[in-house]
């Protein structure tokens, strides 16, 4: 008879407050299947841990607190000095991270989402991830096979919305442009809480 063996494994995590504790059946027969540990992580921690990571990744990045992920539209853009230099070195001249600054120069969002410059920041900030996944103690904390940069995609184009929308309009000076779109983020808070509140 095989002789087996049982082996409590404590799961260490970088991201949760407390560990979880796996059992696990090994087998003594060097032939015979070897029992794989599970994650550990329910697939609404390991998306806790994912976006807790793309903050924290973003907020070195830009060199700001997790409170102004939502100001990174009033940030100051990168230069034109510097879009000129990394259109003819992108490998010299590309988006820094931390330094990360966005290119707003475009007229439209399209333009802005289609910058080239915007669209090496994505990929920088995914590199970043795969990055800390990759020399993580527990990198199935985050899930498996993460595909990043649409992850960071997301959350870069809706700051070259907010951007877009910052842009003063016909009878606007910038700091009225600014109040307006501060105002439509503190009247679109008032609703998510009264709706929370419903329900």
């Amino acid at each position: 008879m095989d002789l087996r063996f049982f082996v409590i494994v404590r799961l260490s995590t970088e991201l949760r407050p407390t560990a979880q504790k796996s059992l696990i059946v090994m087998d003594s027969d060097p032939n015979g299947p070897s029992a794989q540990p599970p994650s550990g992580y329910t697939s609404k921690e390991q998306g806790f841990n994912r976006n807790r990571l793309i903050r924290t990744i973003l907020c070195n990045a830009f060199e700001i607190n997790s409170m102004g992920l939502n100001r990174i539209w009033e940030m100051e853009p990168v230069s034109s000095a510097r879009l000129s230099l990394f259109s003819q070195s992108p490998d010299e001249y590309g988006p820094s991270v931390p330094g990360a600054r966005l290119d707003i120069s475009g007229k439209s969002v399209k333009d802005l989402k289609d910058s080239p410059w915007n669209r090496t920041l994505i990929l920088v900030l995914a590199q970043k991830a795969q990055e800390l996944v990759a020399t993580s103690s527990e990198p199935l904390q985050y899930g498996h096979l993460i595909d990043w940069k649409p992850l960071f995609q997301q959350r870069v184009h809706r700051y070259l919305r907010d951007a877009h929308k910052a842009k003063p309009r016909l009878d606007e000076s910038p700091e009225q442009a600014k109040t307006r779109l501060r105002l439509s983020y503190v009247e679109s808070s008032k609703k998510m809480n009264q709706r929370s509140t419903l329900e």
